[in-house]
């Protein structure tokens, strides 16, 4: 492998790492599953309807990639999927800190 390709791939591999990190770290700070499950339960859900909030959210994660994976897999250069995935994976959490 050529020595600047193997440096990119270095560098894409750490700054790629860093950010499943640090956008899972806030993920954990604002764990929706976990707020919406406390709200069902102090509505009166029982212990079905909380298991099924975890369940949906889970199904609503990676429906679309299973979806969007068979699109994708064809594609020569999936480095513009994937930035265009991770944009709109990340701005709606941009909005949330603005409120």
């Amino acid at each position: 492998m050529h020595i600047g390709r193997k440096r990119s791939v270095r560098r894409n591999f750490i700054f790629h790492l860093l950010d499943g990190v640090f956008f899972m770290a806030g993920l954990s700070l604002t764990s929706s599953e976990i707020v919406t499950s406390v709200l069902i339960h102090r509505l009166g859900g029982g212990a079905m309807a909380v298991g099924g909030v975890f369940a949906l959210f889970e199904l609503g994660y990676n429906i679309p990639q299973l979806i969007a994976a068979p699109f994708v897999e064809g594609v020569r250069r999936k480095k513009t999927w994937v930035l265009i995935g991770g944009f709109l994976q990340r701005v709606p959490w941009l909005a949330v800190a603005w409120l």
